[in-house]
């Protein structure tokens, strides 16, 4: 009873958030090595989030801040230390936002 309504405590708190606002888009890489990811802030403040990309198939996780300019473009690739593949999933997280989790096409 008490661990579901901690359970409940931390759901009702991250739905009172405002949304993240971040859009999110793929391209492909030019070096031919997986995915781009593509993040616009569309707030007019700076963000920075903990972003977690995770391959569940491999047991990969890599965790990194990312220092995000307002209404500018953030583009993340192989170049940052991880390669998107097909269905790995993203997760953006900012203390005063709804974190949300996106995955790669």
């Amino acid at each position: 009873m008490i661990v579901g309504l901690i359970g409940a405590g931390w759901y009702l708190r991250e739905w009172s958030r405002p949304a993240l606002p971040v859009e999110w888009a793929w391209r492909p890489s030019l070096s031919g090595q997986g995915l781009v990811l593509r993040l616009l802030n569309r707030s007019d403040r700076y963000l920075t989030v903990l972003a977690t990309f995770e391959n569940r198939t491999l047991g990969e996780e890599k965790r990194m801040p990312l220092d995000l300019d307002p209404n500018r473009p953030l583009e993340i690739g192989w170049s940052d230390g991880w390669v998107f593949r097909s269905h790995e999933r993203v997760t953006l997280r900012h203390d005063a936002y709804r974190a949300i989790t996106f995955q790669v096409p």
